[in-house]
């Protein structure tokens, strides 16, 4: 039992590897068992967590409960890049940009909601994000776009404004108490101070602030809905490492229609709940590592909640059209910007 709890506490991908090393059918099934076991023990634990956010705060925070969940799973077992004195309280800034940014973005135009929104992901990401590997933007930035599309009522800001800034404290604390015997000399200036657009890593922070939100503008532009999805897409396409760029494009565009499609069909099944895709996505995209089925299953738990606003089959149009433009936005973008910067360097490299 305590090989199992182990299991149950190691990253998946650690699973997945003593899975594929594992050379009697005994040991496999006991892996896939863990990995199971894994995948529910997490499932019930976020449930229940949310749902005692809801029931504390009301069901409108919700999107909070999530937000902290992502941080909690997440810096229990990463830092920012630096050291996590330094790093607890970078985390907690992110948090009340989360808390006042997204509202306010929301409130205004689209041209100004845009450079509010890419102001406060290349913060996010400048904090966030120093070192690039480990991927906390996923996180972050995914956190940012979830609670500027979920808006909250203005009278009811402040309760959210409460839920994050609590959440913040904690999930700070969570970073440092898990990291703090990290071995980590680089503070937050050196990050801050080291930034050169030279670096490849650089060049991908910037790419990110701008183009994600520029997305949703473009989005927003031509009419359509839910362009958080816009943005959650491209985020997710633009890879720090350029050789899976047109890989993630071409699997998010297939997951995304055969997610749709699963989808679909299961709202033929007489009295089956929206809730219950949603718990299905979220069970299975703990089974795996894969991104391809990742992209699924992520589907279903967010037609499920859109399903409620728009009905089955205009999410489905609004997921497929909005993860398509959030591909094609970033293909060609990037592949711009990087032959652009190519001619420079080239010219640069001719002239000296």
């Amino acid at each position: 039992m305590k090989k199992v709890w182990e299991l149950i506490n190691a990253d998946i991908t650690v699973v997945k590897k003593q899975l594929a090393d594992a050379k009697t059918l005994k040991q496999k099934a006991f892996f896939w068992f863990a990995i199971l076991l894994r995948s529910l023990v997490i499932l019930a634990f976020c449930m229940a967590f949310v749902l005692s956010i809801v029931a504390v705060f009301g069901s409108d925070m919700a999107i909070c409960a999530v937000v902290l969940l992502l941080s909690i799973l997440t810096f229990q077992k990463v830092h920012l890049g630096y050291k996590p004195a330094q790093g607890a309280f970078a985390l907690l800034f992110i948090y009340v940009i989360f808390a006042l940014c997204p509202p306010f973005a929301a409130s205004l135009s689209p041209a100004l909601g845009f450079l509010v929104n890419m102001a406060s992901i290349l913060v996010i990401v400048m904090l966030g994000c120093g070192k690039v590997h480990f991927q906390n933007h996923i996180v972050l930035v995914l956190s940012y776009l979830l609670l500027y599309g979920y808006p909250v009522e203005p009278g009811r800001l402040w309760v959210r404004c409460l839920v994050l800034g609590l959440g913040g404290i904690w999930a700070a604390s969570i970073l440092y108490r898990h990291n703090r015997h990290a071995h980590c000399t680089e503070t937050l200036w050196d990050v801050l101070k080291n930034f050169h657009l030279a670096n490849p890593d650089d060049q991908w922070k910037l790419k990110l602030g701008i183009l994600v939100p520029l997305s949703m503008l473009v989005g927003q532009a031509l009419g359509l809905e839910r362009t958080m999805w816009v943005g959650i897409c491209a985020m997710s396409v633009l890879s720090p490492t350029k050789h899976l760029r047109l890989k993630r494009a071409g699997e998010r565009f297939v997951g995304t229609l055969i997610g749709a499609g699963l989808f679909y069909l299961a709202t033929l099944i007489p009295g089956l709940p929206g809730p219950a895709l949603g718990l299905a996505g979220g069970f299975l995209v703990g089974l795996t590592t894969s991104y391809r089925l990742q992209a699924i299953f992520n589907s279903l738990g967010a037609l499920s909640v859109a399903m409620i606003i728009y009905g089955p089959v205009d999410s489905l149009w609004y997921r497929i059209l909005d993860n398509a433009l959030g591909i094609m936005f970033i293909t060609v973008s990037i592949y711009a910007i990087d032959g652009i910067i190519y001619l420079l360097d080239r010219r640069r490299g001719t002239a000296s």
